[in-house]
């Protein structure tokens, strides 16, 4: 790392992305710690979060919505469902909520049109595959490996 560099670190449970801190400031329990990896921070401006369900899942990424916020100083835009968009509306690190209620396509134009730096997937499905593609991957795209394979195995 160069000095004086900013770096993100993302720490996260099975499928859930629990935190996201920039610069050591959040720090996860050790047992939080399944994937860490890290990027240059220094060109991110607007970033767009993807987490279309449940509940739960949607309220856990509000560590990761105010670490961006807070630390990067970011345009934070969200995508989501449109049932779930109450749980973001009043959320003061969110600077524009998308939502879709039958597929992604509802909402690619408008996507594109914003020019995102960065893509979090809190999901990573085919959905957000779609919006990879109808992004035409330009933006910086982090995902998690969701161990699908391995939760399986362990429950079979």
């Amino acid at each position: 790392m160069e000095a004086g560099s900013r770096y993100i670190q993302c720490f996260y449970l099975h499928d859930l992305t629990l935190s996201v801190g920039i610069d050591h400031c959040f720090h996860a329990a050790p047992y939080f710690c399944h994937c860490t990896f890290s990027f240059s921070l220094d060109f991110l401006k607007k970033i767009l979060i993807i987490r279309f369900s449940s509940i739960g899942d949607i309220v856990l990424t509000t560590p990761v919505i105010r670490c961006l916020k807070q630390q990067l100083g970011a345009e934070i835009h969200y995508l989501t469902k449109q049932q779930f968009l109450p749980l973001l509306e009043s959320n003061p690190y969110v600077d524009r909520i998308f939502t879709i209620k039958n597929n992604v396509s509802e909402v690619l134009p408008d996507l594109r049109r914003e020019g995102y730096d960065c893509v979090v997937d809190l999901h990573k499905n085919l959905r957000t595959a779609q919006v990879r593609l109808g992004l035409f991957f330009k933006p910086k795209w982090l995902a998690f490996n969701k161990l699908n394979i391995e939760k399986w195995l362990l429950t079979a």
